[in-house]
């Protein structure tokens, strides 16, 4: 698992609302953006989204997680952007 793509597919889930609104802004397709999902939980241990057929939302602990993933990507796209 690349657990940068995952975070980022993360966030963009939380932004966007929903998976697959977060595949299409993405451009990849739904099965991408639930298996990322399921293996960053995997990964964490702890579930980050309530999921059922209706809706989704962040878990308490995706809450906390989001700020955090937030924080690493901004500082690992800062350091693309100045590699000094």
């Amino acid at each position: 698992m690349d657990k940068l793509k995952a975070m980022a597919i993360f966030v963009e889930i939380a932004e966007q609302g929903s998976m697959s609104a977060a595949a299409r802004k993405l451009g990849v397709v739904n099965s991408v953006v639930s298996k990322n999902l399921t293996e960053l939980e995997a990964w964490l241990g702890r579930e980050l989204v309530y999921r059922s057929t209706r809706n989704m939302r962040l878990t308490q602990d995706g809450h906390k997680q989001l700020e955090h993933f937030r924080e690493i990507l901004e500082r690992v796209n800062g350091l693309e952007a100045d590699p000094d």
